[in-house]
């Protein structure tokens, strides 16, 4: 088998809106969306294959597919809190051997993969016939494989998984996890049709459920599993709902493949050595994984490297869909169908073309036109500091080995606290106040407090994956969403990964290389071996990565 995937860090968005169900009023319940920004209910596929990369989570630059679930909520005190941390894997799994199948069972069908053409789409449940992996009949053998799955995870010392499994159930825990992961399999049996009247009669699952079983007679076409992946980060436990309020899941799929690209990659990724039946082989067929697992170099695909990094902001839904709160609420928008509650917003823009999104949620859009215009202009601190980033993100590249650090930029320069002792001819008090300049005339003695210990992340690239690539903070930046919940890497990068209250004043867990050198360094080695301690914190950044063995925040 091959297994592809692509790893989305964030959503695109929220709304009441299902462009498969209906085009031309809100759904009945919202959504959470993944890849292109574009999800009106009167999204086409012209609309997708036309998002520029800049407006799309998607990972890579060719595939332009929308993939949406019902949103998440966490109910405290009656109102809903929707979830938007976080972040998904859309898995592609084929196996070409099926082929050989034929000749094995001539009473069954076991048709090639192909690709989806160009405006495919379908629903599937968890509760759709055929996704228990019994077949259309019920019948269960040991070979059934559920479609529905669900995790519990939490991390070890060792920074590895530590997971609570619920196969075959969707589940929302009433406990706490470092994430909870769900997953749907869509079907892979298909009748030829680009779509059916309830979305998923042209659609079917294997007799068993496995990605190279039979089909059934009536839908002799295979093409590739879509298996959705959705990972909520800092489960809180407690009580969480789905936004349809239903104890079962479904997920939605509208493709958006460059014709040509997906077929191509069926046809020239070849699966990886595995075991007989493995269902999760190494992840290929793309230009890198988190993992360094890919061996097809010449993949068509390649990264997106302008992802959106901003979700459509809940303003914008609302000038642009619907006009409701869906963000927090105690009055949730849930119906029985869609065209109730708030009207669709009527769409302004042409076909293939986009609305205008807000680049600041705090200082949205409120015209409806399709140019950007703005309620307020920026201020100058906020354009300031994107600045001082971009800088810093340069520098970093260019001076990979040396430390460099970030400043935030402001209108106003603020001194650090101090005390201040004034002296008058009629009493002696001591005063603490703010140090903003006066036109008073005061004989003043100010003493700086000391500065807390600068967050830093090391200079210096870590060691990844199984095939033991120098890795940057830029890099991992890049795929913060999946990368910073594991502590061995937010340690080595605690500014990057927003974990300066977990690891600012702790010493990397990560291998790391001196690219002067090309040594290789390990902080737990300094506390075991003084010699090496001393090569450590001798290094021009060691202090900044071993930090604690080096004292940096002494």
């Amino acid at each position: 088998m091959t297994k592809m995937c692509l790893f989305y860090e964030s959503p695109s968005g929220h709304a009441r809106s299902d462009p498969i169900i209906n085009d031309s009023c809100t759904s009945s319940h919202v959504h959470t969306f993944y890849g292109p920004k574009v999800f009106h209910p009167s999204t086409t596929y012209e609309d997708l294959i036309n998002t520029p990369n800049s407006q799309s989570t998607s990972p890579v630059n060719e595939n332009k597919s929308l993939y949406w679930h019902p949103s998440f909520y966490q109910v405290v005190g009656g109102t809903y809190n929707r979830v938007s941390n976080l972040d998904s894997s859309p898995y592609y799994r084929w196996d070409k051997s099926v082929v050989s199948l034929y000749d094995q069972d001539a009473n069954k069908e076991y048709p090639a993969v192909e690709a989806f053409p160009p405006g495919f789409r379908m629903i599937a449940a968890s509760t759709d016939i055929g996704a228990d992996g019994c077949g259309l009949d019920g019948e269960c053998t040991e070979d059934s494989m559920h479609a529905m799955f669900t995790e519990g995870c939490n991390y070890s010392n060792n920074d590895e998984e530590q997971c609570v499994s619920y196969d075959g159930q969707f589940v929302l825990p009433t406990q706490a996890y470092a994430f909870v992961g769900i997953s749907l399999n869509m079907p892979t049996c298909w009748n030829g049709e680009l779509d059916s009247v309830d979305h998923k009669s042209h659609m079917r699952y294997t007799l068993n459920g496995q990605v190279a079983g039979p089909c059934p007679s009536s839908h002799p076409r295979r093409v590739p599993q879509v298996q959705l992946f959705v990972r909520i980060t800092n489960y809180q436990g407690g009580t969480y709902e789905l936004a349809d309020g239903k104890t079962s899941f479904h997920v939605d799929f509208f493709n958006g493949w460059e014709p040509g690209v997906l077929q191509t990659i069926i046809d020239n990724c070849a699966p990886q050595e595995q075991e007989m039946g493995e269902f999760n082989p190494p992840c290929d067929c793309t230009p890198e994984t988190a993992d360094d697992t890919q061996t097809y170099t010449d993949t068509p695909l390649t990264i997106n490297e302008n992802v959106a990094e901003l979700q459509v902001c809940d303003a914008d839904v609302k000038r642009l869909i619907a006009d409701e709160d869906i963000d927090v609420t105690d009055n949730l928008p849930r119906y029985t169908e869609s065209c109730q509650g708030a009207s669709m917003v009527p769409r302004t823009w042409a076909l293939g073309e986009l609305p205008s999104f807000s680049t600041d949620c705090n200082n949205p859009i409120t015209t409806t036109s399709t140019s950007s215009t703005v309620g307020s202009t920026s201020t100058t601190s906020s354009i300031a500091s994107k600045l001082t980033v971009l800088y810093h993100v340069f520098l970093s590249s260019v001076y990979p080995n040396r430390l460099l650090f970030v400043y935030s930029a402001s209108t106003t320069t603020e001194s650090p606290p101090t005390t201040t002792i004034q002296s008058t001819t009629t009493s002696s008090t001591v005063v603490t106040t703010s140090s903003t300049s006066t036109t008073q005339s005061t004989t003043s003695l100010t003493t700086t407090e000391p500065p807390e210990p600068e967050c830093v992340d090391s200079p210096y690239k870590m060691i990844h994956g199984r095939k033991e690539k120098y890795r940057s903070a830029k890099w991992v930046a890049d795929r913060a969403g999946r990368l910073c919940s594991r502590n061995s890497i937010a340690s080595h990068f605690p500014l990057t990964c927003n974990r300066c209250d977990d690891f600012a004043c702790e010493d990397s867990r990560k291998w790391f290389v001196d690219s002067n050198t090309d040594e290789w360094y390990l902080c737990e080695e300094g506390w075991e071996n003084p010699a090496i301690e001393g090569e450590i914190c001798n290094l021009e950044g060691g202090p900044e990565t071993c930090r604690e063995l080096c004292g940096y925040c002494d």
